[in-house]
């Protein structure tokens, strides 16, 4: 099947009938969201069962499972987070035109180790050889973009109207 089928679909009044007021994203979540519902569930759970209750271990267990996938969704949604900042930094500043040489740019900084640390303003200033202490007028400027194991150097990004 083709995309277009698949958005033809999901256009389709069958569909619209099966999410009903929501859309495919909403309920692409829902699962995610409902790991958390469970650890509070747990606890409670947990909280009012008392001591010495043959489910106490239990509950304690599948408490701590949760949590631990828990753990492990959000970690896996931070590092998506990472790699799609990368990845709209590298866009936003590198792709200014459609030409495969571009292209080859954004694959060798997008891998999937590599992640946003911090990004700042950076100035040069350009000193006379002749006179050292004398700084001139012309002032370059930068942005730095820190990432785990790279530092980009570029200019400016400037609006078009």
């Amino acid at each position: 099947k083709t995309d277009q089928a698949f958005r033809d679909f999901l256009r389709s009044p069958k569909a619209r009938l099966a999410l009903g007021h929501s859309d495919l994203s909403a309920l692409l979540i829902t699962p995610i969201q409902r790991i958390g519902r469970y650890v509070m569930l747990a606890e409670q759970l947990l909280r009012f069962t008392p001591e010495g209750h043959p489910d106490r271990e239990d509950l304690s267990k599948a408490l701590s499972l949760f949590q631990k996938i828990a753990m492990g969704v959000n970690e896996g949604q931070r590092e998506y987070e990472g790699m799609e900042k990368v990845f709209q930094i590298v866009c936003d500043r590198l792709v200014t035109t459609g030409s495969s040489s571009s292209q080859k740019k954004v694959s060798d900084l997008v891998v999937p180790h590599r992640r946003y640390v911090h990004e700042g303003r950076f100035y040069r200033s350009v000193k006379s050889l002749a006179m050292p202490d004398l700084l001139l007028q012309k002032k370059d400027m930068y942005d730095v973009i820190v990432f785990t194991d790279v530092v980009l150097l570029t200019h400016p990004v400037t609006a078009t109207p």
